[in-house]
């Protein structure tokens, strides 16, 4: 699997960081990762309250 990242320091906060990850859109790591995601969401009692593809909510969508 592949996977873009990117590190981004937590404003106000002393050396606290967040890195996300995301794979190319429509690529078989994308696959990949949806295939976790259900496992995930199948066994957790949590629900996602984001389904909307890779990027929409960086794109305000």
């Amino acid at each position: 699997m592949t996977l873009n990242f990117e590190t981004l320091d937590i404003p106000g906060s002393e050396g606290d960081f967040m890195s996300v990850y995301a794979a190319d859109f429509g690529s078989p790591s994308e696959e990949k990762l949806r295939i976790l995601l259900s496992w995930a969401e199948s066994s957790s009692p949590l629900k996602a309250t984001h389904t909307g593809a890779p990027g929409d909510i960086a794109a305000g969508e």
